[in-house]
């Protein structure tokens, strides 16, 4: 049943087709949507007892939170063109519940709204951007949808109007220790940001939970409904106690309600409120499986199955079941006849469709195969890469706190882990800038990381996973690199508690490397903290046994020094790093040391620069690069990061010309890398184009040198909502030296924009970690009240200057100090 309004001269027409797509007709030309109808299709006549209770199937009025509804129709109701909100909650809080009730009051309003399906197509994806009408666009588990979320919503930004309004509703789903999830997201893409910023966030465990009253009423309707569905309903059992636990979240006081109406005796516990419903669900399969010759187990774990799995055809869901022990030698013909049952069962948009609300499918997977490893293995070892990344999001959810599937999973993990790290290594290796897949989006790694976070494998793969993950900072693998280093330092760490004299060693390699896949991942103090647990092994082993274990110590300490230079702990930065330095010095050749003694003194020259030791440092970094470029053949990226290390200290020493050739060389390595594996490589080029800039401005070429720092910046910003601990602060120095160029360009209202923007990454930044970060937050102030007074904003810019002035005067309390410091930090901004 379709809605049709006049939009102009445009006969608008809105309605749902096959499967809970929309379409919308303007213009006389139909248009299928990548929006599912907010409200799932129900059987009248032989309705699924888990949909029944889903907040998608709109069975019974919405209860409760009326408040929370309020705000979210005032929001919807706002004259902003375009806006965003986060309702941030774990499974069963209720967020789609509160979703489907927005949508069906704004259809009221006749709003185009829906719950935006995963696979869109540029086709569809484009039809409800252009959509002349105003839209609600639901994205559920928006957490993981980043890459989706990077190209629709700028375009939807781009789209709205005053007449023609947008709103997007971000539904995240939290858990232990994920509180932080929108936040992170919003960081994560620049479009995102935009839209919740100045948007309140809401986390719905901590808003006002449904009081007794809210609850008795939500049962009471929800008995009422479910009984419009049963021929003769029986008189219901009695209402549960709402003061317990488990009736905090929405969906178990729906499931309550169901039971009642059936006439059950309600229990309290929520796996038992589960299971009772998928007991009422196997009454469903049963009644609708006349001639499968097929029994309820069976039809159970043919479901369970369908809610694991990601399938896209009848062909591939046939060769799946054959994975249950039932159907491994069945027909072909047996096989795509259940496939065409379990695909009847729950319409929707994919071939086959999950057991929903997701706790009930997440019980019904744990419940199946907890029993049936056998299954879950070959599931993970038949799954295509695609496919098990959809599976690993599946199991992490439902192992999370069901000890028994976890411990079921640990050996079939184990056994297939090395397979899927090379499936997420390859992927990352393959993701070019055009479609970079951000952070914690829905990539093998962050899917696998998720697994690991909760399920125990083997201690013997870790070593060999390890191993496979790049050494340097990659967007894709940074945090599971990090967690498979962590499980690699704590199994090591038993190993050394039992027999230090053997495992010590071992035990401080895996600290130095977890510290290097922290930083990586912009965990910065964790860094520090396991590198100085590294650099105390190494010491005396070290002082024990010289000739063996000098060369760690020397690359504990060289890696010790950047953790200290990241915390903003300068002095002691350079004291260590010229202690790894002369540790090397005696052990270099080419054909062991020379590649470490080389990073060693890339750092040295850093740190010097930074202590004021100009000459030393030019030294230090000409040495380093001497020394490693006959070893660049087999490593061009680490020579291309000496170059553009040493094109900083030949500027310094007024050598500009060289210091322009130098960066160039820089960058002529860089490009090829950074197109071929951007994940890898981009940061390089990103940082040596900012260098480039800088030499460009120096020799007046201003032109060029704007349009360098424009695409540093570029790359500066993917990189940032990939990573942002690790990228902000780069982003904002590149913006800091992108304002520079802006003003010398004459575009004064541009550069201001541009160093507003550098002070709000400054800012956070300096209060976590003042020592690191407070400094350069200074002189960005100092540059905001030139770009204000500049524009005539003589009363704002003096209070910026006075709190750039208070900030240094805080950092270096002697006034003798002061100049140094602002040149040094001014120096760290524009590198």
């Amino acid at each position: 049943m379709g809605e049709q309004r006049i939009r102009g001269n445009q006969n608008v027409q809105i309605q749902e087709v096959e499967d809970s797509w929309i379409k919308i007709t303007y213009n006389k030309v139909p248009r299928v949507l990548p929006l599912e109808s907010a409200q799932l299709s129900i059987a009248s006549d032989r309705p699924s007892p888990a949909r029944l209770t889903s907040a998608r199937a709109g069975v019974f009025g919405y209860v409760g939170r009326g408040e929370l509804l309020a705000d979210l129709e005032a929001w919807i109701d706002s004259p902003a063109p375009f806006a965003g909100q986060v309702i941030a909650g774990r499974g069963g809080s209720g967020k789609t519940r509160l979703a489907v009730e927005l949508c069906r009051r704004l259809r009221e309003w006749d709003w185009l709204c829906g719950f935006l399906a995963r696979g869109d197509g540029e086709g569809r994806l484009d039809a409800l951007v252009e959509a002349p009408t105003a839209r609600l666009v639901v994205i559920d588990y928006a957490e993981n949808r980043a890459e989706q979320l990077e190209r629709l919503l700028p375009q939807l930004r781009a789209s709205a109007s005053t007449e023609e309004k947008v709103r997007v509703l971000l539904l995240v789903r939290t858990g232990a220790g994920a509180e932080d999830i929108p936040r992170r997201l919003g960081a994560r893409v620049e479009s995102v940001e935009r839209v919740i910023e100045g948007c309140e966030v809401r986390i719905l465990e901590e808003a006002e939970r449904l009081d007794s009253q809210e609850c008795k009423q939500l049962f009471e309707d929800a008995v009422v409904a479910f009984g419009e569905y049963m021929e003769s309903p029986p008189p219901p059992a009695e209402a549960p106690d709402f003061d317990q636990t488990v009736f905090e979240s929405p969906l178990m006081v729906v499931i309550a309600a169901y039971l009642a109406a059936q006439g059950k005796e309600v229990p309290s516990n929520r796996d038992e409120l589960l299971d009772m419903v998928l007991r009422h669900e196997r009454r469903y399969w049963r009644e609708g499986s006349a001639g499968l010759d097929a029994d309820e187990d069976l039809l159970e774990s043919m479901v369970a199955l369908a809610t694991l799995v990601n399938v896209d055809s009848q062909g591939r869901a046939a060769e799946r079941l054959r994975l249950l022990s039932d159907l491994s030698d069945a027909s072909a013909e047996r096989c795509n006849r259940l496939a065409r049952w379990v695909h009847a069962q729950y319409p929707g948009p994919r071939w086959w469709n999950p057991l929903e609300p997701d706790l009930v499918g997440e019980r019904l997977v744990a419940r199946c195969f907890t029993e049936q490893p056998e299954v879950l293995g070959g599931a993970i070892a038949g799954s295509e890469p695609e496919e098990a990344t959809r599976l690993l999001e599946v199991l992490a959810r439902a192992a999370a706190d069901r000890p028994e599937l976890a411990e079921a999973l640990s050996p079939i993990l184990s056994a297939e882990l090395v397979r899927l790290c090379e499936v997420a290594v390859a992927e990352a290796a393959a993701v070019k800038d055009g479609d970079l897949l951000f952070g914690n989006a829905i990539t093998a790694a962050a899917a696998i990381n998720a697994a690991i976070s909760v399920v125990e494998v083997d201690a013997e793969v870790l070593p060999v996973v390890v191993d496979l993950m790049p050494p340097r900072a990659d967007l894709v693998l940074n945090e599971l690199s990090a967690t498979l280093t962590a499980q690699l330092v704590e199994s090591r760490r038993l190993l050394a508690d039992a027999n230090p004299a053997t495992h010590a060693p071992s035990l401080a390699s895996a600290l130095n490397s977890l510290s290097n896949r922290l930083a990586n991942a912009g965990r910065y103090v964790e860094a520090l903290e396991a590198s100085e647990e590294s650099v105390g092994l190494w010491r005396p082993l070290a002082e024990a046994n010289p000739d063996a274990y000098i060369p760690n110590l020397a690359i504990a300490l060289s890696n010790l020094s950047s953790c200290l230079a990241d915390a903003g702990r300068h002095n002691e930065a350079l004291e260590v790093i010229e202690e790894s330095v002369e540790a090397y010095r005696p052990l270099a050749n080419p054909a062991t040391h020379a590649p470490s003694l080389a990073r060693a003194l890339g750092n040295l020259s850093v740190h010097l620069a930074r202590a004021g030791r100009q000459a030393e440092a030019l030294e230090a970094i000409e040495e380093w690069v001497e020394t490693y470029r006959p070893l660049a053949e087999d490593n061009p990226a680490e020579l291309a990061r000496g170059l553009n290390n040493l094109s900083n200290h030949l500027a310094d020493a007024g050598r500009q010309a060289e210091a322009l050739e130098t960066i160039k060389e820089a960058i002529r390595v860089w490009r090829p890398l950074a197109e071929d594996n951007p994940a890898a490589h981009a940061a390089d080029l990103a940082l040596a184009l900012n260098n480039l800039s800088n030499r460009l401005a120096d020799a007046r070429r201003k032109a060029e040198a704007l349009e360098t720092i424009e695409e540093s910046v570029d790359i500066y910003r993917a990189l940032a909502e990939a990573t942002p601990a690790a990228q902000a602060p780069m982003l904002a120095s590149a913006l800091y030296n992108l304002s520079l160029r802006l003003t010398e360009a004459g575009r004064k209202a541009e550069a201001l924009e541009t160093i507003e923007e550098a002070i709000r990454i400054w800012r956070p930044l300096a209060e976590d970690n003042p020592a690191a970060h407070a400094a350069k937050l200074a002189l960005t102030l100092n540059n905001l009240a030139d770009r204000l007074s500049e524009a005539g904003r003589d009363d704002k810019a003096e209070n910026v200057r006075r709190e750039a002035t208070e900030l240094f005067a805080a950092i270096t309390p002697k006034t003798r100090q002061r100049r140094s410091w602002r040149s040094r930090v001014d120096a760290v901004l524009r590198r």
